[in-house]
């Protein structure tokens, strides 16, 4: 793909973007937040696609409704593997 002119984000309706969270959702993951969850396993525990959850990060971050972790979005997920 080329790029001739200006580009907007998720246009593209093949991308399946959802970007409506429940309230029940957002709860959800800021518990995980704060527990230090993954991207990956927030994501899956909200059975929403990754992208979704990484957008969520942003918007809250953006919003400072978030604090930034040690590990970032990747939570204890670098110990985790270590581990193994």
């Amino acid at each position: 793909m080329k790029l001739t002119e200006d580009y907007v984000l998720f246009t593209d309706d093949s991308l399946d973007v959802n970007f409506l969270f429940k309230m029940k959702e957002i709860e959800k993951f800021m518990e995980l937040w704060g527990e230090g969850e993954s991207l990956h396993d927030i994501a899956e525990e909200i059975k929403r696609k990754p992208f979704e959850i990484a957008l969520l990060i942003m918007d809250l971050d953006l919003r400072g409704l978030i604090t930034p972790r040690k590990k970032g979005i990747f939570g204890g997920e670098l110990i985790k593997k270590q581990k193994k």
